[in-house]
């Protein structure tokens, strides 16, 4: 005990006022601030992602029908692509699958394998890869154009934008195990 004493009385020693070591208050404080800023932020990028989908899909909407193709099929791709990344920004559609989890009208296994977010990125992921194999099959690259980007563009931005915050959260958790034990007088 008197050895624990010393060396707390040596770092303070060594330390100048500004870098003295935090209380355990201090720490959960800060473990707190920390955590709340995180959410903040993934409320913003979340907020800024929606944004730019619900302001881009009538412009891209409209290109893709007067420059590409009169045709539905390519808008309805596009809809949906702008849906399906709408609903993965939006919604944890894990929870809504644990909700519906207890209901007794729909079984346990078809509630895990159809609302995870890794389902919702692959049926996204096709209909992608779907959406530029027919563009790239009747048009080629003579019809290619910046606008045909975004749908990529948004799907990228929202598997990283969860994943960030996902990452964040687990590193923020990972700080509670790394509390010391101090009291300042």
């Amino acid at each position: 005990m008197t050895r624990l004493r010393r060396i707390d009385r040596l770092l303070l020693a060594e330390c100048s006022s500004e870098s003295l070591p935090m209380d355990e208050d201090d720490q959960d404080l800060l473990i707190g601030q920390l955590s709340a800023e995180n959410d903040g932020n993934h409320a913003l990028y979340t907020r800024i992602l929606v944004s730019s989908i619900v302001i881009e899909f009538p412009i891209v909407a409209f290109l893709i029908r007067a420059i590409i193709s009169r045709e539905a099929k390519y808008t309805v791709h596009f809809m949906l692509l702008s849906l399906l990344c709408l609903i993965g920004a939006l919604y944890d559609v894990s929870a809504v699958g644990a909700r519906l989890q207890h209901s007794p009208l729909v079984p346990t296994s078809l509630v895990h394998g159809l609302f995870s977010f890794k389902l919702l990125c692959v049926v996204n992921g096709l209909l992608l890869v779907q959406f530029y194999t027919g563009i790239y099959r009747q048009y080629g690259y003579k019809n290619v154009y910046m606008f045909l980007v975004m749908p990529l563009v948004n799907y990228i931005m929202m598997i990283l934008v969860r994943k960030w915050h996902a990452l964040t959260a687990a590193n923020i958790q990972h700080l509670y195990g790394l509390r010391y034990k101090f009291k300042s007088a």
